[in-house]
């Protein structure tokens, strides 16, 4: 039987500079934790509590966050890429200038929050929850995001060239 890291055991290793790159940490509650330029590359966090955490400038490309829950975190310019984000939550996440290049947001919800300038390019958004979130200057080529609902949100200066937009929501 493989031991979980506790969140005492992760707090050390993020305050020491190591790297939690590859840990299972599903499940977990690790709200609040500031994990800033922390290295999370394939890490298992389905279903963790990631709610008002700081992951500006983390690395977290490959990473399985099905289902968590990112409700209130900043993720200012944090890389998301090739992630699985499906049915996950960033409501209200602070979220300027992140790469979710290639990313399955599979009917998550990004309600409320702040994407302007991110790279949701060869993204999956199908029947994703955008209302009333800005998305100023931000990729969507060649993203997927049939059925999705961005009605409230502001989209002003973003790129669409290649999406798939059937039965999308436009403000």
């Amino acid at each position: 039987m493989v031991s979980r890291l506790t969140r005492v055991e992760i707090e050390i290793t993020l305050l020491s500079g190591g790297s939690l790159a590859g840990e299972s940490l599903s499940e977990t509650d690790l709200s609040e934790i500031d994990f800033k330029h922390a290295n999370l590359e394939r890490c298992d966090l389905r279903y963790a509590d990631l709610r008002n955490t700081d992951l500006s400038g983390a690395l977290l490309g490959g990473a399985n966050l099905g289902g968590a829950n990112l409700t209130g975190a900043n993720l200012h310019s944090a890389d998301f890429h090739d992630c699985d984000l499906r049915w996950s939550k960033l409501v209200s996440v602070e979220a300027k200038s992140v790469n979710f290049h290639g990313t399955g947001l599979l009917e998550s919800d990004l309600s409320s929050g702040n994407f302007d300038g991110a790279d949701f390019s060869s993204s999956d958004l199908r029947r994703a929850i955008a209302r009333d979130a800005s998305f100023v200057g931000t990729d969507f080529q060649k993203a997927n995001l049939a059925k999705a609902d961005f009605s409230g949100s502001n989209l002003s200066g973003s790129l669409f060239s290649g999406a798939n937009k059937y039965g999308t929501v436009m403000p």
